[in-house]
């Protein structure tokens, strides 16, 4: 689980920015120089899992946000805390009134949390998952590490574990401070989040 975890991150994290809409039919340019393609995304990587060569690339130093693909890492620290004991898959997690407002919010990905009612570490998971809840996220984080800054640490910790070292962690859903300010992590700025920087996405570093 531990492994398969690394490897999903790794390679969506590698892919985050190419999601966009592409005006390169790939199938098609085979003979084709892969730096010759014109990618239509703001910037993009694509790398040799085995070798760790990177075969194209386009801006891919820019500083972005990784936004919701946080809950990868998220996700991957709450499976470390289930196998090793400190959380069950039935275990049930009742929800603040802070963070069941925060659920209700129209703009931001969520499952509505109902304030002092019980779900399962399993019904949070998947609806962080599946439906990148970020209430659910948090709820999670507290019953891990106590509250949303001991969690962060955590995923910091794992990132180094992964050997992925360019990415700043601000938060544990990949929400921007201006929407959980209530849980702003200390000395980070209002519009500050998470972000990567740099092209070394995988344990492959130029």
């Amino acid at each position: 689980m531990k492994s398969y975890m690394k490897h999903l991150f790794t390679f969506l994290l590698s892919i985050l920015l190419v999601i966009t809409p592409c005006s390169t039919t790939w199938a098609t340019t085979a003979d084709k120089p892969l730096q010759d393609l014109n990618i239509n995304a703001k910037a993009a990587i694509a790398i040799d899992a085995k070798t760790g060569q990177i075969l194209y690339e386009k801006n891919s130093n820019e500083r972005l946000p990784i936004a919701s693909m946080t809950k990868m890492i998220s996700m991957a620290v709450v499976s470390d805390a289930i196998h090793q004991g400190k959380l069950t898959w039935e275990q049930p997690l009742t929800v603040t009134p802070e963070l069941a407002e925060l659920s209700t919010k129209a703009l931001l990905s969520n499952v509505p949390l109902q304030a002092n009612q019980q779900y399962t570490v399993k019904e949070l998971y998947d609806a962080s998952i599946i439906e990148s809840a970020n209430a659910a996220v948090m709820v999670l984080a507290d019953a891990v590490a106590g509250n949303q800054q001991n969690f962060i640490h955590l995923m910091q910790e794992k990132l180094k574990s992964w050997g992925i070292t360019n990415a700043q962690i601000i938060s544990t859903t990949g929400l921007p401070n201006n929407d959980i300010k209530p849980w702003q992590l200390p000395n980070t700025a209002d519009d500050a989040e998470n972000e990567r920087y740099g092209n070394c996405v995988t344990t492959y570093c130029q």
